[in-house]
């Protein structure tokens, strides 16, 4: 189970063979899951630099199995002869199912390259802003973003089920999103309305999901 975690620190829980691993922070949420193989119930938040050194220790090693051991303070990792041990948070984490919609007006299936490759191009040349808008109807999807000396518009063939849409997004964060799912075949952006989060989930992995906050504009 692979996962990129760009936040301050995540959850990992544990139960009936089943591994969720949820990160977060105030503007947008990573989630996913898979099967393992466990003795009792875990639930423990790991802090955000320590599954920075984890994810770069497991990128190294590459031992297809890894095996976890926690007494809810510590955390040890054992893949190979390599083992990696850190302290754990103390606490609860969110309540994440709480803010992720079931929901949607509008849902867009696109090919991850080409949605990936028209952002990367919108934020070169919208240099001096973070935001980029997105704007969704029948035809496809129009990724525009603009600063007080350039304007970068891109088009992006998608299939678009539901009503039109304009939303706005940290573009640094639909790239990190972006880059997390990887090279994919397709991606479904699901849009509840402009104002509520948005969900990127790989076409193929309805388990994993990338959920954005959208940024309002006046």
């Amino acid at each position: 189970m692979t996962f990129t975690i760009p936040f301050c620190y995540f959850s990992c829980s544990i139960e009936n063979q089943v591994i969720r691993v949820v990160a977060t922070d105030s503007f947008r949420l990573a989630a996913k899951k898979g099967l393992c193989e466990a003795d009792t119930p875990i639930d423990i938040i790991v802090p955000g630099k320590s599954a920075d050194r984890l994810l770069d220790a497991l990128s190294i090693k590459g031992e297809e199995k890894v095996q976890l051991r926690t007494d809810g303070k510590w955390l040890e990792m054992e893949n190979g002869n390599m083992r990696f041990r850190t302290t754990l948070l103390a606490g609860k984490y969110i309540e994440y199912k709480r803010i992720i919609p079931t929901e949607f007006e509008t849902k867009v299936l696109c090919k991850s390259d080409e949605l990936k490759s028209a952002v990367e191009r919108t934020m070169l040349t919208g240099e001096g802003t973070a935001a980029i808008k997105m704007h969704v109807d029948s035809n496809g999807m129009v990724i525009r973003s603009n600063n007080a000396t350039s304007e970068s518009v891109e088009f992006v063939d998608c299939d678009v089920r539901g009503n039109d849409q304009d939303v706005t997004f940290n573009g640094k964060y639909v790239q990190a999103a972006l880059g997390a799912i990887g090279n994919r075949e397709a991606v479904w952006v699901k849009i509840p309305n402009p104002v509520r989060p948005t969900m990127l989930v790989p076409e193929d992995i309805p388990d994993e999901l990338h959920m954005l906050i959208p940024v309002r504009t006046y």
